[in-house]
């Protein structure tokens, strides 16, 4: 009935599921399933190494219909497989053969999905050797390499999960970085935007994540193994936006003043076929949702109350994040410059944010 479980059980009715690395009839680890209130489970499945895989380290994911998950090793390479198997335990099949370099190998974590596609991650494999992201469809077609991995630049060996907000796939590497700590990243589904979030650095935020993130509105959630003041780990929350915002103040010069006048935002951009802006708040919550239809967009934030707010801009390219804070007593007109012709937010962009005929309240910033 298998050995030494590692990842965590799923619900899908009135079953568990689970996996266990050891044990079962070849020794590389089983499938399982188990009633709520029983105390003896079912095995749906033997790993068996090469046509199969071995030593499943990740949970399951269902759709209803299959389960989907990974195996750390055995395939033909001995370097992991993905697979899905139905809930009854018939139909097994082996969605992919991880082979080291062109697509990674040794997947730790668990599968995600946007409904269409399973994303994961593998821990070494692709070109630095240093494990990659990927995405591939339900039915084994169409697997698509996101990312290699490369150590001081994007992090290396991510042991967790994926987690997806329905724009962004978030995650975490245990080394890797200007520190070799750790990183928090996201990137776009398609494979562009990326960007480094935060460097763990030891003692300020900590050092070696080896789980995934949580979402919740406009924040990310998780914790470290290592590093904190007593070097025992700690737990987090990073914003969404935050990095967006510096990296924009940073790589560009900005005016900024201040006008009382109609509580206005204005988005002014060349590139702006097939855009969207929304109005989101401190917690998460979309608030405005418009999409431009000229060069020239006016967004009335009057019905707001006092506080923080981000503007996004999101195309097809990329995505770019603003935040302004509103105050009850002024009113401002905050006229948002964004002129590109691609939204990535790796291409160099040329940002301004103004405000004319200005009387500066300290109460107001962007």
């Amino acid at each position: 009935d298998g050995g030494y479980p590692n990842g965590s059980l799923i619900a899908v009715d009135s079953f568990l599921y689970g996996m266990t690395p050891a044990s079962g009839t070849n020794d590389k680890g089983i499938i399982f399933k188990i009633k709520r209130n029983e105390t003896s489970i079912v095995k749906l499945f033997d790993f068996d190494g090469i046509s199969s895989g071995s030593t499943p380290q990740g949970d399951l994911l269902s759709d209803g219909t299959f389960l989907y998950g990974m195996t750390y090793i055995g395939g033909t390479k001995d370097s992991g497989v993905i697979f899905k198997i139905k809930l009854d335990g018939t139909g097994f099949v082996k969605l992919l053969d991880f082979t080291g370099t062109s697509n990674g190998s040794n997947p730790y974590g668990s599968l995600i999905s946007d409904g269409t596609y399973l994303y994961g991650m593998t821990t070494s494999g692709g070109a630095n050797q240093f494990g990659t992201i990927f995405k591939i469809s339900k039915d084994g077609m169409g697997y698509t390499k996101l990312l290699d991995f490369a150590g001081a630049t994007n992090g290396k060996i991510p042991y967790g999960s994926l987690t997806y907000d329905g724009t962004y796939l978030y995650g975490m590497t245990s080394q890797g970085g200007t520190y070799d700590m750790g990183t928090i990243f996201k990137i776009m589904p398609n494979g562009t935007g990326y960007v480094k979030l935060l460097d763990f650095n030891g003692t300020t935020n900590g050092d070696l994540p080896m789980g995934s993130l949580i979402s919740k509105g406009a924040f990310l959630y998780g914790m470290t193994t290592n590093g904190g003041a007593n070097n025992q780990g700690v737990m987090f929350k990073i914003s969404k936006y935050s990095l967006d915002v510096q990296s924009i103040l940073e790589k560009q010069p900005i005016v900024i003043s201040y006008l009382k006048s109609n509580e206005i935002i204005n988005i002014e951009m060349c590139n702006y076929n097939n855009t969207f802006t929304e109005i989101i708040d401190a917690q998460g919550n979309v608030l405005n949702k418009v999409y431009l239809h000229s060069k020239t967009t006016s967004l009335d934030i009057s019905p707001f109350s006092k506080g923080i707010y981000f503007v996004k801009v999101q195309n097809a390219e990329g995505t770019k994040v603003e935040k302004f804070i509103k105050d009850w007593v002024y009113s401002h007109l905050l006229l948002i410059k964004v002129i590109l012709s691609s939204l990535n937010e790796n291409e160099n962009i040329n940002s301004i944010v103004q405000i004319v005929n200005a009387t500066p309240s300290p109460a107001a910033r962007l």
